[in-house]
């Protein structure tokens, strides 16, 4: 059976410049079956037909909870209150397992100084590896193709390139020839494409960033996360 793993990030990569009000990078990892994503799509796009009559919005994270255009639907309260229900509640009704893997920045420089490695890179690294594992235990699971939102030429190209050395080298877990064997396609898409299933990855990474960095603090799109994180739980690096 194919399963696609959507891919996003919240957060800077770079180690050049930390924000200290946010000093994590993270990658959220959707693994979701082919079955189950064309369920979700008609889903999500019924969803975007009733609140803005269309189904060519982008659910983007950061310009929901700004209220960027074109969610000023949201400063009507009672509206909004509707729209997290019932995209909470999709998310909550929909199968897929959530892989996400975060880099403290400020404990990364502090303990490799110069040579620690792209957190981007490390954070892919772990990801494949993490995901065959999580196949594994998936009944069926014999395929993957993974789908990331393009960064940019160079950036896309580099990626490309550290994809392409994992499945040649393997990791320390797992080796080259699973990789492989599973990893059947990787596919940079634009924003604009309007991928539901990019859009999903972006609404969960940055719920769960928040969580990993103030964990005390009160979270309800967290909490509707949580049983769908990977048995054996996020990857927080170093």
């Amino acid at each position: 059976m194919k399963y696609y793993l959507f891919i996003d990030e919240t957060g800077d990569h770079s180690l050049s410049n930390v924000d200290q009000n946010f000093p994590i990078f993270m990658i959220g990892g959707v693994l979701i079956s082919e079955k189950e994503y064309k369920v979700f799509q008609e889903k999500i796009n019924d969803f975007k037909n009733t609140f803005f009559g269309t189904k060519e919005i982008i659910l983007h994270s950061r310009d929901i909870r700004k209220i960027n255009p074109p969610f000023q639907i949201l400063f009507d309260l009672k509206i909004k209150e509707r729209f997290y229900k019932e995209l909470d509640d999709i998310i909550e009704k929909t199968d897929f397992v959530v892989n996400p893997v975060a880099i403290l920045k400020n404990e990364h420089i502090k303990k490799y100084g110069k040579v620690a490695d792209n957190p981007y890179t490390m954070s892919l690294n772990f990801i494949i590896e993490r995901t065959v594992f999580d196949c594994d235990e998936l009944e069926g699971c014999s395929e993957v193709e993974m789908v990331i939102e393009k960064r940019g030429k160079k950036e896309d190209a580099g990626l490309l390139d550290v994809y392409q050395k994992i499945r040649t080298r393997g990791t320390g877990y797992v080796s080259s020839e699973r990789i492989i064997r599973l990893f059947s396609k990787i596919d940079f898409k634009n924003k604009m494409d309007n991928d539901e299933g990019l859009q999903l990855s972006d609404l969960i990474s940055y719920p769960i960033a928040r969580k990993i960095l103030y964990s005390k603090n009160i979270n309800p799109a967290y909490d509707i996360l949580k049983s769908k994180i990977r048995k054996k739980g996020w990857k927080i690096f170093p």
